[in-house]
């Protein structure tokens, strides 16, 4: 057997331009505010933002309109759901309705739900939104 020797020409070169100045490639990457999965700052601490709370929500529909795969039995069409947010900016009680409840795909669909992170506000009241996600779409309506 014998032994294979290559030689590459012209592959180097000393002539390496390099910046004049190197940029930090992680610049404005991190902000020092605490962990990714918090809520995000109070927009108004009094009452829920519910254009914050409604595009999370539609984020989730679409998510889970995902779900319409052969592996989640269960029908299709339309899945009608409760989303309860409470004040705390976290996702409380999901209720998802027949004929999709207990089916894979109803319990697909309500994991998109779960972690839903939104900005928290004063009251003690919750804030309780029902969505339909269509597996027909795309993209979800963005009103619940």
């Amino acid at each position: 057997m014998g032994a294979v020797l290559f030689l590459a020409t012209g592959c180097y070169s000393p002539d390496i331009k390099t910046p004049d100045k190197e940029e930090d490639p992680f610049k404005g990457t991190t902000t020092g505010e605490g962990p990714v999965n918090e809520a995000p700052p109070p927009k108004n601490a009094q009452e829920p933002d519910m254009d914050y709370i409604k595009d999370m929500l539609r984020r989730s529909a679409d998510q889970g309109a995902q779900c319409n795969v052969e592996a989640n039995a269960g029908p299709r069409g339309t899945l009608s759901l409760d989303v309860t947010i409470k004040p705390n900016g976290r996702t409380g009680e999901i209720t998802v309705y027949p004929p999709h409840s207990g089916t894979p795909i109803g319990e697909c669909v309500k994991r998109a739900f779960e972690g839903i992170f939104v900005p928290g506000w004063a009251g003690e009241n919750s804030v309780k939104v029902e969505r339909k996600v269509d597996f027909a779409k795309k993209e979800q309506d963005p009103t619940p």
